[in-house]
Order: structure tokens, then C-alpha cells, then sequence
């Protein structure tokens, strides 16, 4: 599956990452290594696929994460389900997504 493809290269998603593991060079040797085991039809429609994947995961992330007011009816402290079927798969995501705690002195 082309989740768990991307989820072993993290040269191809996670920024976090020195720029000489996610290069573009690097990325593309990764993207022929994943449509290689695969075998998708085209590297670019399989690009876009994994794009699409990844853009509704982040819509989907921010509407979890949305804002619940005051008396609306929600339970509080009971996240709803994502209807994106892949959501919990692609959480990996989220990973270099952390922020590092600030000080302020």
C-alpha cells in the first residue's frame, strides 16, 4: 500500500529531516524506489495520489482538531471519528509535526 510505502521513507515526508536526506535528488530516488515495489502505471499519478492522501489526512486533522463552543452539544473530551478511512494509518504524519516546547525568559 502506498501509505505504509511513504511511511518507511521518511526522506518523503518528514521536514524535519537534514536537507541532504530529503533532497530533491534523494526524494526522486525514493519515489522510483516506492513505484518500483509498487507498480503503479506512472510515477506522476502515483505522486498526485499520495498528494491527495496527504491533503484530505490534513483536512480531515483539522477539522478533529476544530474548535467545539461552549453548549453546542458535544461531548467534551470525546474526539468524533474522522470519516477519512486512512486517518489513524497516516498519522505518522503528525510526528515532525510537534512543536518543541518554548521558554521564555
Amino acid at each position: 500500500m502506498l501509505i505504509d510505502a511513504v511511511e518507511q521513507r521518511p526522506g518523503l515526508w518528514n521536514q524535519k529531516l537534514p536537507i541532504q536526506k530529503r533532497s530533491p535528488c534523494v526524494r526522486q530516488e525514493l519515489w522510483d524506489e516506492v513505484f518500483n515495489n509498487l507498480g503503479f502505471k506512472d510515477v506522476a499519478w502515483m505522486k498526485s495520489r499520495w498528494s491527495y492522501l496527504r491533503d484530505c489526512y490534513s483536512k480531515a486533522r483539522k477539522k478533529m482538531k476544530s474548535y467545539v463552543r461552549s453548549g453546542s452539544g458535544a461531548k467534551a473530551g470525546h474526539p468524533q471519528k474522522s470519516p477519512f478511512r486512512f486517518y489513524s494509518r497516516m498519522q505518522f504524519l503528525d510526528e515532525p509535526a510537534q512543536e518543541m516546547p518554548c521558554i521564555i525568559t
